[in-house]
């Protein structure tokens, strides 16, 4: 590498500022320079003094100490450090004193990191990006490090341990003194409403128009600019971002652009106004659905980028409880009395989709998710089943439940200041409910730009400085499961492997040894029975988790402690509706809980009554949301979120011993054939044939394999 450096002339290697070796790494019979040692970078940097990034990713034998080296101070002038992979010496030198005062980008995953009770101090005072992937975090302690100060915009810790028991460490890098949840946009997007003597309870309250998620017009507009009480005032108020702006990006490849404008450092530090996380990358752990919205829920809104790509639909047994001592609520409720079958797994986002509405998240531009958040749909891991027979009961058995328990799932118009979505962990193959959510989505995009197209048209033809609006969602990305897992194409039952069938059994096969006496005929299989859930009670009291004075309650008891439904919502029969009263701890309050009701047909009500009145399952204490509005419960009373779900699910899976699988669709190719290439052809078709499943949007749109990024 040096050798090839000092063939540049010292002018040419004057304006050489990034130093990437990423294409050179692999065995050193392969490797583009087999010389790649501490001493040859130290040559390379001395040639090149104006390197400000370096990219060493998959040096696996590399000790990165000579960046500390007293007599060159090879360091001094970097900003952009990756050492992806590279594990000799890392923590030794960002423990250096001045070694890296200017670094504002560092990659150390892959690296083993230390886990004890001890803060570690690392010598970075400009770092802003922070990126801890597959570094083995666990979720019990607290990572003890002191740039978790507010210094960090943004942190990735992909692919590590953590759980929910980690959100309290991220909450504490959000400036909760920046107040973005203004009532300023009450009339588009609700407000945020605590609940008396219930701090951690909040919801949103809605106005006309606000929970109408197919209603265009003023959620549309750009915010006005924030002005100052003073007109020499320096400092800017702390508003939320207009919504027109891109959101920065935090990637390598991102932040070497930002660096190679002539403002570098002020591209890579906080906004103006700003301070703490704005992107934050959890994918790849062991957090929940309920974790995550609490997250979300919890924080002040400034999240930007928001990345977690599959996530636990239901909370670890025992992970919910109240600390009596303390007074201190640190998680919903549990009362221990369901439990998931061991060996089921269900992960996604169902229900959930509210959080991500401008009212609590008034900052994310940027999003990906698993995606049950737009289809309702999880992924299920089923043992003793095949992957599309998992994908066969995730879609016929599973989701129709939640589709009606949580029938609003996310829409364009929820958020129109979400620029990016990318929805994970998408199946290749479909059964049909799964394309016919992705293409409602997908209309519904296309629906969404042409409002704002016609919006803008019209403000360009008016006289005088027009306004301006946000543009909406302008790229989608569906990430799907790898190609690796494709399942064999579905053959007859006639179709047999003759090696297979002469090397079975006991005897060898011959078409000489058949007896004279038929055998009998081999009994039916008979189909077997998954738990899903079950009701399991308690050997003894959970500690820290005893209900108190709990009793079914009259709907005229149940007025004096919930609030009123408000006017405009069709009448209830009062004398069937079923209510408890509930104190959740020793230091709350008695509160009434609605339980469900005789009169509603819908079979998610009608077993959430029989989990909550007869099997005494209290889980997840919480105001009513839009969803369970939707399905059938009262407006603005509190409600038993995670006994909800419960009862959204089927609590056992049949499965026969012979299982009738239909023909699928491949989920890309369908998109493809339902994709109208443009405007006044999807027109046509519309009034043509209204019911022919297709849609036209001019945005982004790709489709990619998870593990390679190729797409597909």
């Amino acid at each position: 590498m040096s050798r090839t450096l000092l063939q540049l002339t010292p002018k040419t290697r004057l304006l050489i500022q990034v130093l990437d070796v990423r294409g050179a790494a692999g065995p050193r019979e392969f490797a583009m320079y087999s010389e790649l040692t501490a001493n040859a970078f130290t040559l390379a940097l001395q040639l090149l003094p104006n390197v400000t990034a370096l990219v060493l990713d998959d040096q696996e034998n590399l000790d990165i100490r000579f960046l500390g080296q007293q007599t060159v101070p090879l360091g001094r002038a970097l900003r952009v450090l990756s050492l992806d992979n590279v594990n000799h010496g890392v923590l030794k030198l960002l423990q250096l004193p001045e070694t890296l005062p200017e670094l504002v980008y560092l990659e150390v995953s892959g690296s083993s990191w230390p886990r004890h009770d001890r803060l570690i101090e690392l010598q970075l005072p400009r770092l802003r990006i922070l990126k801890l992937r597959r570094c083995g975090l666990p979720s019990d302690k607290p990572l003890y490090l002191n740039v978790f100060d507010g210094r960090l915009w943004s942190l990735d810790v992909s692919d590590n341990q953590l759980s929910d028991l980690s959100a309290a460490q991220f909450l504490s890098q959000l400036n909760f003194t920046r107040r973005l949840r203004t009532p300023q946009h009450v009339s588009t997007e609700g407000l945020v409403e605590r609940w008396t003597e219930f701090d951690r309870h909040t919801s949103i309250l809605e106005v006309h128009g606000s929970s109408d998620v197919f209603l265009p017009g003023a959620r549309y507009l750009v915010d006005a600019p924030a002005f100052t009480a003073l007109a020499n005032s320096q400092e800017l108020p702390a508003v939320r971002s207009d919504g027109s702006v891109p959101v920065r990006q935090d990637t390598l490849d991102g932040v070497l652009r930002l660096l190679s404008r002539n403002d570098g450092i002020a591209a890579t530090d906080h906004l103006p106004g700003s301070i703490g996380l704005t992107h934050l990358h959890l994918s790849g752990n062991q957090f929940s659905a309920a974790g995550i919205e609490s997250l979300l829920r919890r924080s002040n809104g400034q999240i930007e980028h928001f990345d977690c790509d599959s996530m636990c639909l239901f909370p670890p047994s025992g992970h919910f409880r109240v600390d009596e001592e303390s007074g201190r609520d640190l998680h919903p409720t549990y009362t221990g009395k369901l439990g998931i079958h061991e060996s089921i797994r269900m992960y996604g986002f169902s229900g959930l989709s509210y959080v991500f509405r401008p009212v609590w998240c008034s900052n994310l531009r940027s999003l990906r998710i698993h995606h049950s958040f737009v289809t309702n749909i999880p992924t299920v891991s089923i043992p003793g089943l095949g992957d599309i027979d998992r994908k066969y009961f995730a879609e016929k058995h599973i989701f129709p439940g939640l589709d009606w328990a949580y029938s609003l799932a996310f829409l364009p118009d929820m958020n129109p200041r979400l620029q990016s979505l990318t929805l994970t962990c998408v199946p290749r193959q479909s059964f049909g409910p799964l394309v016919h959510k992705l293409t409602f989505f997908l209309r519904l995009l296309g629906l969404q730009e042409q409002a704002l197209s016609i919006m803008n048209k019209a403000e360009a033809s008016r006289p005088g400085r027009s306004v301006r609006f946000v543009s909406g969602l302008r790229y989608l990305t569906l990430e799907m499961e790898s190609m690796e897992n494709k399942p064999m194409e579905m053959s007859s039952p006639l179709e047999l492997d003759a090696e297979e069938l002469m090397t079975s059994g006991e005897t060898p096969f011959s078409f000489f040894n058949e007896s004279a006496e038929q055998s009998p005929p081999p009994k039916e299989p008979r189909s077997y029975y998954i738990p899903v859930w079950t009701y399991i009670i308690p050997k003894a009291p959970l500690r820290n988790n005893r209900v108190f004075q709990v009793e079914e309650i009259g709907h005229d008891v149940a007025a004096n402690y919930s609030p009123g439904t408000p006017p405009g919502y069709p009448p209830r029969d009062l004398s069937k509706e079923k209510w408890i009263r509930y104190r959740e701890s020793t230091k709350k309050p008695l509160v009434a809980v609605w339980a469900g009701n005789t009169w509603s047909r819908s079979p998610v009500i009608q077993k959430y009554r029989c989990l909550v009145l007869e099997y005494g399952v209290y889980e997840g204490l919480g105001p009513t949301t839009i969803h369970h509005t939707r399905a059938g419960a009262p407006v603005g009373c509190f409600i038993f979120q995670q006994t909800w779900l419960y009862a959204a699910l089927p609590q056992t899976l049949e499965v026969p011993p012979t299982i009738q699988t239909p023909e699928y669709e491949d989920v890309a190719a369908e998109l493809r054939r339902r994709h109208v290439s443009t405007y006044e052809e999807f027109e046509r078709i519309r009034k043509e044939s209204p019911h022919r499943p297709c849609f036209y949007w001019g945005g982004t749109f790709k489709i990619i394999d998870a593990k390679s990024n190729r797409v597909s």
